[in-house]
């Protein structure tokens, strides 16, 4: 049983019968990236990445590179801020940084936008924490600052809360009951 998404904050109603658009903090941040991005093509053209010997190569080179590159640093100290999202351009960043970057990376090697997802993913301590999903053709993997490997999203750690949505990447989908749909998972993969 693969685990289920619903809008998250993006799209709210008084009634069911009458969705109408809440902005969210996340809008502002992604309507830059993707003013030019025809969001009808992203609703026929739902993607995956083809999974092959060449393409894990790319995924892990940049995965590593990225992680290798960046320079933890917490936005509180760099941007004097809680929270900024943004490219690590100054070889500095947190955890959304350096998924943006490999988002970016994986962009101009001819990845499908619809299959690089930042998500928000909470550790076993309970923090949040921002991942970039590698959605492919033989399932979801999860890119992370903190390990250089490249771990089915079931493999993790992690509860997962919420997710670009593959059709707009300006929507944030919630996981619902992740921690039960994980343990399915894990089982089917078994």
């Amino acid at each position: 049983m693969k685990p289920t998404f619903e809008p998250l904050g993006v799209f709210a109603s008084k009634n069911a019968s009458e969705p109408h658009r809440q902005p969210t903090h996340h809008d502002e941040i992604w309507r830059r990236p993707f003013q030019r991005v025809d969001l009808r093509c992203l609703i026929r053209c739902q993607q995956r990445a083809r999974l092959t010997s060449k393409s894990m190569s790319v995924i892990n080179r940049i995965n590593r590179w990225v992680n290798t590159w960046i320079i933890p640093t917490s936005d509180l100290k760099q941007w004097s801020r809680e929270e900024r999202w943004s490219y690590p351009d100054n070889g500095n960043g947190d955890c959304e940084d350096y998924a943006l970057l490999k988002r970016k990376m994986l962009l101009e090697e001819g990845f499908p936008l619809q299959a690089l997802l930042l998500t928000i993913v909470r550790n076993p301590l309970g923090d949040a924490h921002a991942v970039l999903m590698v959605r492919t053709d033989h399932g979801d993997f999860v890119l992370d600052n903190l390990t250089d490997e490249m771990l089915p999203w079931a493999r993790t750690s992690y509860r997962f809360i919420k997710r670009q949505s593959e059709r707009d990447p300006n929507v944030w989908l919630k996981l619902r009951n992740a921690s039960d749909e994980v343990l399915i998972t894990t089982r089917q993969i078994a």
